[in-house]
């Protein structure tokens, strides 16, 4: 007969800032020992519990950086739609300088096909400069696409100076250069403090363990070959055990 009471993994969810994630969490509460002696005519120490610490570990598939982020800053920057250069020709290989080369905010950039099909596909090379001021470049490769389709960087510009074409061929057709916002950066800065909230249920039977204002304390991404999948391997803890640290449970 199976146990109400008992719990596996499939009956736990947790949500991280009020989403509800995939992945595995581990938490841990630790008690220090506040301890005196030696004392006259005993062996042992007299011993009283100290200070109770909150921490924890998260391991979610790799679906996007916003974890390692959280680390890094409380604000990441999102990209900044401008248009950097319109009309650009695709008559004849070579470069042509941008009109705006400064993006307010790191941006990738995407190249749109704009009055005429391309009909021979080939490369465009941006360059520019990436969020810390490095000179950088990225081979874009443009297909055979059609007016309104696009190819995108995969880089992140702060500043780009134009492009330099390489076989992209469309006779009467031009594109238009523009970064775009579907992009975060981050920098350093203040963590990102989050709410975390840890259930299970089994019947009539529950836990729930809610942390709130917790920050991550160390964090990375691991990808070790074609047969497993990249994760964030995060830990964390909490800023105020005793004011945001909540235990409850139902066991009848």
């Amino acid at each position: 007969m199976t146990d109400e009471f008992a719990y596996t993994g499939a009956q736990a969810t947790f949500s991280y800032n009020g989403v509800i994630a995939v992945g595995e969490v581990d938490i841990k509460l630790t008690r220090a020992v506040a301890s005196s002696g030696p004392r006259l005519g005993k062996y042992g120490q007299f011993k009283m519990g100290g200070a109770l610490d909150f921490t924890g570990s998260v391991k979610r598939i790799q679906i996007d950086g916003e974890l390692l982020v959280a680390l890094m800053t409380d604000t990441p920057t999102t990209g900044t739609a401008e248009t950097l250069k319109s009309g650009r020709a695709l008559t004849a290989d070579g470069w042509v300088d941008n009109t705006d080369t400064v993006i307010a905010t790191p941006s990738r950039i995407r190249l749109t096909v704009a009055t005429a099909a391309v009909t021979t596909a080939g490369v465009i090379t941006i360059v520019g400069e990436d969020a810390n001021g490095n000179g950088i470049t990225e081979e874009v490769s443009v297909g055979l696409l059609g007016i309104g389709e696009y190819a995108t960087s995969k880089k992140a510009f702060k500043q780009a100076y134009g492009t330099y074409n390489h076989g992209v061929v469309s006779a009467t057709g031009t594109i238009t250069v523009a970064s775009i916002t579907g992009d975060s950066t981050a920098g350093v800065g203040a963590p990102l403090y989050w709410d975390l909230i840890v259930r299970v249920d089994s019947g009539s039977a529950n836990i729930v363990i809610t942390a709130l204002n917790c920050f991550f304390t160390a964090g990375g991404f691991k990808h070790t070959g074609p047969d497993a999948q990249g994760k964030d391997e995060m830990t964390f803890t909490m800023q105020d055990v005793d004011a945001d640290l909540t235990v409850s449970y139902v066991s009848a």
